[in-house]
Parts: structure tokens; C-alpha cells; sequence
């Protein structure tokens, strides 16, 4: 039997083995182990497809966050202007739906969109990864902030995650 605990950063991993037999015996293993980072190990929530590449906000506390849906976590638009130099508007959502989902790594400061100059195809730009946003309007992001980018450059970044959906 094998069982996973999660306390804050740490995996804690225990594995029991109990043989039974003519000289009936038990013997356990006990295991511990810290992995780097955390965030990927963690298990990964229901993605909700419907969400992905949304900006949402909810007062919730003491104050409003306006956080990007990626891969079924949310992610904290750090300040206002890093969301007004990339978006356009976002959607309201109630606190409830805002906590289902979990929180993720807050956006890189120096996040953009980007348009390829030869295919058109807009990316978005995170710590020197692209991902492709398919329908930008829809994600809210703002198309006159995109910088184009010439089509070898934006190939030659390595695949940031999955595609905003």
C-alpha cells in the first residue's frame, strides 16, 4: 500500500509491505521526500476548459483580483498596469466559482502578446515561453498591445504549456 500526504511544500510518501505466510510477518518502509518546486507535484485540478485563457475578478476578502485562468488554476495579474498593458476587460465571476479554482504561479512581469508577422497567429509570451492564444478577443487580451514578431524568433521559443483554450 502506498499513500501520498501533502503539508505545505513537502510530499511525504509512505509505503507499507505486509507479507503474510507459513512465518507470518509484517515489515514497513517508511519514505520521505521533498521535491522542487512544489507546484509540480501537486495533483493538477479538473480542468475546466471553459475558463482557460479567461481573466476573471472577485472581491473576495478585503479586495478585488483580477487573475488569468491557466490550465485550471488561476494566476495574479500582478499590478494594474501589467493588466492594462496586456488586457481588455474581464469577466465578473461570483466568489464561489473565483475559489474553485486553484491558485497557480503569479504571471511574469514581463508577459506579452505577440502576433507572428508571417502567420498571424497571436502568442503569448511568459518567461521566455509562447503559448497560442487561438481567439485573443475572446481571452480579453488587448490586440492593439501586441508586438509582432518575426516568425523564426517566436518558433525558436520553447512551448510554454498548453494552448489557451
Amino acid at each position: 500500500m502506498s499513500k501520498n500526504l501533502y503539508f505545505g511544500p513537502l510530499l511525504l510518501s509512505f509505503s507499507l509491505s505486509i507479507t503474510l505466510g507459513s512465518g507470518a510477518h509484517a515489515s514497513e518502509e517508511n519514505q520521505v521526500s521533498v521535491f522542487a518546486p512544489y507546484e509540480w507535484q501537486r495533483p493538477q485540478p479538473a480542468v475546466r476548459p471553459e475558463f482557460n485563457g479567461t481573466v476573471v475578478t472577485s472581491h473576495v476578502g478585503r479586495g478585488m483580483w483580477i487573475e488569468l485562468i491557466m490550465d485550471g488554476r488561476k494566476r495574479l495579474i500582478q499590478d494594474a498596469l501589467q493588466y492594462h498593458r496586456i488586457f481588455d476587460g474581464c469577466l465578473k465571476v461570483d466568489p464561489d466559482l473565483y475559489n474553485s479554482f486553484e491558485r497557480g504561479p503569479h504571471i511574469h512581469p514581463d508577459s506579452y502578446l505577440a502576433q507572428d508577422q508571417e502567420t498571424g497567429i497571436y502568442y503569448f509570451i511568459e518567461a521566455g515561453a509562447r503559448r497560442t492564444v487561438p481567439d485573443p478577443k475572446k481571452y480579453c487580451f488587448k490586440l492593439s498591445a501586441a508586438q509582432t514578431q518575426d516568425h523564426s524568433f517566436l518558433m525558436a521559443l520553447p512551448i510554454g504549456g498548453n494552448e489557451l483554450l
